[in-house]
This record gives C-alpha cells, structure tokens and sequence, in this order.
C-alpha cells in the first residue's frame, strides 16, 4: 500500500458478478444477489510507520490527534481565556463537535479550565484557545510572551530603492516593498469612550501623490484586530496602480 497519509484515507470495497449468459432472457440479475468479504482477508500494513511525528497540523485538522487518542478526551484540559468571547466559545464548540465527529464517540470527559491550570508537570495534554494578550495562557506555557519582538536589523535588497528590513507588520501601497520602505510616515493613537483603541499609520506617495492610511482598531472585550484602510488619489490622472 502506498500514499498513505494519517486519517486521511478511505477503503472501498466494489463488488462485480459476472453473470452467466443464458437464452430466452435467462441471465437477469437474481433479486438476492450479495456479496461478503472473507473473515479471513487482511491489510498489509508492514514496511508503513505506526507513528506520527510531532507536531502536524495536518492530523490535527484531520482528526485532532493527538488529543482524540482517547476518544472521549478524557486526558485533555481546553484552556479558555478567563473571559472568553463569543467566537472563543464558538471556537471551543465546533472543535468539540469535529472531534466527536472523527472518533465517533463524543467528547464525554473533556476538562474545560483557565489559564491558572496549567503548572509543569501536568498529566493531561492542553488545548489552548484564545488570541493575543487576551489569553494568559500562551505566555504560561513557555514563560515568554506569544508575540516575538525581533531585537535584530536584518537588511534587504527587495524593496524598490534596495532598502528594507523585516521589522514586523508591513503595510504596502502601491505595490509590495515600495519606494518608502523604511522612511519614516505618519502615525497617530487614540482612545474611545467605549474603551476602543486605535493606531493608524499613513504616508504620502511623492511619486504619485497618492496616499494610504490604515487604522488598526482593537475594541474592548475583543481579541479581534480591525484594519481600516483607506486610499487616495488626490489628482485628476490615472495612475498605474
């Protein structure tokens, strides 16, 4: 057997009789015709690995391995934010639902806790749902924060003028890596009285005179960033981009 990938395989059986030709309309199909696999019949799986390495994020969207290697998660923690939003919980959900659907047996003895449970040396796997600062527990894990601030200037020949470095979020008008990568633009942060924030960025193209700003907004009791971008060409001329 080849191709084989992890839970992500069907076996079909076809069945097809071959009918004795008879005359005068003899050689129709019997009303009860069936067919059965022989109890002693067998798949030969030698020579293909009876592991999975770890990690793959193919078995998990597949089947959520490893944490459906019981099938009712009964050594599986699901660790929310302390207060989780609606599509945390949704997500939490529809994982559960996929689960049950893979191993066929629903998820009976799943523990659902907050961050505060995970301590070194814990017995059970963990499932930690949430994003960003919103969820404590990712920095819990490995004691180090979930986002990486690189502290070193990597440079470039990419961008138009043969400058650019990977600093982090980039955002691009007209076109990727364009003439004002790495000078400065334009930059501005505020608060809404509905405990929304936002930091918007911008910068005037001196080629064309277009501009672009692009607000990022996070609101509160949200771990979802917005972007609202906006872009503008102050002439009357077309332009290429």
């Amino acid at each position: 057997m080849v191709n084989l990938r992890p839970f992500s395989n069907s076996l079909s059986f076809d069945f097809t009789f071959q009918l004795l030709k008879k005359s005068h309309c003899e050689d129709t199909t019997p009303i009860n015709m069936q067919g059965a696999i022989l109890r002693d019949s067998y798949l030969d799986l030698r020579g293909y690995p009876h592991y999975a390495p770890l990690p793959n994020l193919e078995i998990f969207a597949n089947a959520g391995f490893p944490f459906t290697r019981l099938a009712d998660l009964g050594e599986t923690t699901v660790v929310l934010p302390p207060q989780p939003t609606e599509q945390e919980i949704e997500t939490f959900v529809t994982l559960m639902g996929h689960f049950g659907r893979q191993t066929g047996f629903p998820v009976l003895r799943v523990t659902v806790a907050g961050p505060d449970v995970l301590q070194a040396g814990a017995a059970n796997d963990f499932l930690v749902i949430g994003t960003g600062s919103a969820q404590p527990g990712f920095d819990k894990i490995n004691d180090k924060p979930m986002f990486y601030a690189n502290p070193s200037l990597k440079k470039a020949l990419v961008a138009y003028r043969g400058a650019w470095s990977a600093f982090g979020d980039e955002f691009n008008f007209p076109v990727s890596h364009n003439w004002v990568t790495i000078s400065p633009v334009d930059f501005a942060w505020s608060k809404s009285a509905d405990g929304s924030a936002s930091v918007t960025v911008g910068n005037r193209d001196r080629v064309y005179g277009m501009d672009w700003t692009v607000e990022v907004i996070l609101r509160a009791a949200s771990t979802v960033l917005e972007e609202r971008v906006t872009l503008s060409n102050h002439s009357d001329l077309r332009h290429h981009y």
